[in-house]
């Protein structure tokens, strides 16, 4: 599930090239002193038609309902947390399952803000107060320039972590970043972090 791309296929056999598996990628930005927002999703369909019979292919569809930055923060200050809720869907007709990475545009400070993904709380409880509920899927840095893994890992078929959405299906993701009182270093410095949620197919994709 590499990168930033968008490719499918119809039910190849495992192993086979990356290429050949159903894919897409849903992108969001979390900018901290910068306002940055991308949002992509993608999917590809076919049909092919002969005679005697007809065969389309399935889709592998996955979005996020973020159009815009999780969050823009100014003037952070050590003790500041910010928290947002995130609804990843598979608006594909095929089960798939997805990882989530986090890319920072430097190192220093996305050290210093802990990153804390829960799953399990619904929108309207997604907030700082209750970030402690809901099932663990991340607790860390922000992120790294070379891309940290949140959940799953972008290697083709099922690997430990991988988040699994069935066709039509979606599932809240609360997201909370902390400045910890304990920092004492990064002041002044700006930091980007862009979540990435990579799919692929599940049915012939062990």
């Amino acid at each position: 599930m590499p990168g930033s791309s968008a490719l499918s296929s119809a039910c190849p056999p495992p192993g086979r090239d990356k290429a050949r598996i159903a894919r897409s990628l849903a992108v969001i930005a979390l900018a901290l002193l910068s306002p940055v927002a991308i949002h992509v999703s993608a999917a590809y369909s076919g049909t092919t038609v002969n005679p005697a019979s007809s065969l389309t292919s399935g889709t592998v569809d996955i979005t996020s309902n973020t159009a815009s930055s999780l969050v823009t923060l100014s003037n952070m200050a050590p003790g500041d947390a910010y928290t947002a809720p995130v609804t990843i869907s598979n608006a594909g007709s095929i089960a798939l399952r997805y990882a989530v990475t986090s890319t920072t545009t430097e190192n220093p400070l996305a050290a210093q803000l802990v990153l804390t993904v829960r799953s399990g709380i619904t929108t309207g409880n997604c907030t700082t107060a209750n970030i402690g509920t809901g099932s663990g899927v991340y607790s860390g840095i922000l992120g790294t320039t070379t891309g940290t893994a949140i959940a799953g890992d972008v290697t083709q078929g099922s690997q430990a972590g991988d988040r699994v959405l069935s066709a039509g299906s979606s599932e809240v993701l609360c997201f909370s970043v902390a400045y910890p009182l304990s920092t004492t270093t990064a002041a002044a410095t700006t930091t980007t972090a862009t979540f990435a949620f990579p799919a692929e197919q599940t049915p012939h994709n062990p």
